[in-house]
């Protein structure tokens, strides 16, 4: 994924976290965290992952919620990051 994309990504997860209204219930973050899925699975390299974590990270760590436990939870294999494309 080229970098422009996976911030215009990052940047759409963070739009919805920070503009969730609440009380913000599991469902809600249930569907952020597949998004964020979503996005480590489309990065092309270690340091384009390690990149979106810390992004990630930052998004959930803004409205108290832990992105790691968050994406683990109900993960029975690791996160397929870097399956992506080159582009």
């Amino acid at each position: 994924m080229r970098q422009d994309q996976l911030d215009q990504q990052l940047h759409a997860l963070h739009d919805k976290v920070a503009d969730g209204a609440p009380p913000l219930d599991q469902a809600f973050f249930d569907a952020c965290a597949a998004e964020a899925s979503a996005i480590l699975a489309h990065v092309d390299d270690a340091a384009q992952a390690r990149y979106a974590i810390e992004r990630i990270d930052a998004i959930f760590d803004a409205v108290g919620v832990d992105a790691q436990r968050l994406l683990s939870t109900g993960q029975r294999s690791p996160l397929p990051v870097g399956a992506g494309t080159q582009g």
